[in-house]
């Protein structure tokens, strides 16, 4: 006769085994599958476990190699290079880089412009604000500006618009290139959204937001996207994206709110005649002593408003003060192409749409079939949940990790996620790829060594060690599992 007592110790533990092990690997399994005997679950069978890991890596086939989610956007036309930095390189077109060769400034000038486009704001919002009240608004910005802005000489301001027109075009043709829609579905994958990258149709409008909504990341990237040859004239030497960088600085910067507001009204029929009264004032003051003394002006006020009109010839109808009129109608005829250079910035990782989507999950894909030509060996960790897990892993089992998977050229990155795990059975595969693309260079996340793959791959041998690593380690092992696609 048996004992009771250890007759329920003995279905407490069954128990807890069913719920933890049974359900994880063997689903399909009921109560009436107990009359078959215990002892065929304890040890699943090969088609069990192969059935358990599958739908684990169909479950978590929206991960990246770190085990972030990530997601798409990209084109076809894709070269022999397997490292993406060498295969856009090589994409390379002439359009963009003929814009870009034509930029003939020195960077710091348009440093040396947003300082003067800045004093033309001032200068503005002082005659606003005279109302009248001219000596008590008095600026040196005035004075500054017509002693040394590139807009009172017609050849600079012609050399200063065509290195604005040809940034922007430049800035147009690259946001217009196949090597951008490759990078720009690298960063929806790596950066965004896995599961949209994977189904485009799963996009959803509402979710979507910017991809790099800081500055400084956007201008890294296109750092990184711009060639990096030498601009040489008689007199500059400069990389390219320096000088680039500076346009992109400037623009940004003229199209602030305050600026491009007070540029506007400025630039105006209406802000040309206040802009006038005000100098009128201002040089009625300077001549008259009488007026002066009648304001009690400060000997520091009287000099700036001297200075002031002096700059202008002491009236509004001097050649001096013409000029300064004419300068208004440059900047004004400036305004459109801050605009559109400012409308590719913006577009430029914008909120991904369905369409964006679609076209990475062509790019991705085709990313992940090309044929690999150099020697990489890559990992992929993944845990399956359970306190306990398969024990019959064995050679010539097969998986499909689907079209675009990622792995990492990194064991210590792909390792890193399943060991952040706590409980479960961990899964460290690793092959040599005949297919993918070495994606790190124009990842979101740089340094992870990420390598896009897919496709079948088969277990060529299976062995076990203890995981003891890091913070979160713990005593279950880990499976190493060397593959080959097929």
């Amino acid at each position: 006769m048996q004992n009771p007592i250890k007759e329920n110790n003995m279905k407490k533990i069954y128990d807890n085994w069913r719920v933890g092990i049974l359900n994880e690997f063997a689903p399909s399994y009921s109560l009436e599958d107990e009359e078959a005997g215990i002892e065929q679950y304890i040890t699943p069978v090969s088609d069990l476990v192969q059935k358990a890991i599958q739908a684990v890596i169909d479950t978590n086939k929206g991960l990246h190699a770190s085990g972030r989610p990530i997601d798409p956007k990209l084109l076809q036309g894709l070269l022999n290079e397997n490292d993406i930095k060498e295969l856009i390189d090589s994409m390379r077109g002439p359009s963009e880089d003929d814009y870009l060769r034509k930029l003939s400034l020195h960077p710091g000038f348009f440093d040396f412009v947003s300082g003067h486009i800045n004093n033309i704001r001032k200068i503005f919002n002082m005659a606003e604000a005279s109302k009248g009240k001219t000596f008590l608004t008095a600026d040196i910005s005035l004075v500054t500006y017509m002693t040394s802005s590139p807009f009172m000489k017609e050849k600079e301001f012609i050399q200063y618009r065509d290195n604005i027109r040809n940034a922007t075009e430049a800035f147009g043709h690259l946001l217009r290139s196949n090597r951008y829609e490759i990078i720009h579905s690298i960063r929806l994958f790596t950066g965004e959204s896995v599961s949209t990258a994977r189904s485009p149709s799963k996009f959803k409008s509402e979710l979507a937001r910017p991809m790099e909504e800081d500055d400084q990341s956007k201008k890294e990237l296109l750092k990184a996207l711009l060639p990096s040859f030498t601009i040489s004239s008689d007199k500059i030497n400069h990389e390219v994206n320096s000088v680039f960088s500076s346009i992109l600085y400037h623009v940004n910067i003229t199209r602030s709110p305050s600026i491009m507001n007070s540029l506007k009204r400025a630039t105006t029929e209406e802000g040309k005649k206040l802009l006038t009264a005000y100098f009128d004032k201002l040089i009625e003051i300077s001549k008259s002593e009488e007026m002066q003394k009648e304001l009690n002006l400060m000997t520091k006020k009287k000099q700036q408003i001297k200075k002031i009109a002096q700059s202008v010839g002491f009236s509004t109808k001097s050649r001096k003060y013409q000029e300064f009129m004419r300068s208004l109608d440059r900047v004004r005829a400036m305004l459109p192409f801050y605009d559109l250079f400012f409308k590719h910035y913006r577009e430029f990782l914008a909120i991904p749409t369905q369409d964006d989507y679609e076209q990475a999950n062509m790019v991705l894909k085709a990313l992940s079939k090309k044929k690999v030509k150099g020697d990489y060996l890559i990992y992929r960790g993944m845990y399956a949940k359970g306190s306990g897990g398969p024990i019959v892993i064995e050679e010539g089992m097969e998986f499909d990790f689907h079209d675009i998977s990622s792995w990492s050229t990194d064991r210590r990155t792909a390792r890193g996620f399943i060991e952040a795990t706590g409980g479960g059975t961990k899964l460290l595969f690793s092959m040599k790829p005949k297919r993918g693309t070495y994606i790190d260079y124009y990842s979101a996340f740089e340094g992870e060594k990420e390598f896009l793959t897919g496709g079948k791959v088969k277990i060529v041998s299976v062995t076990t060690r203890e995981s003891a690593v890091g913070p979160f380690a713990t005593r279950e092992p880990t499976f190493l599992v060397r593959c080959e696609q097929i």
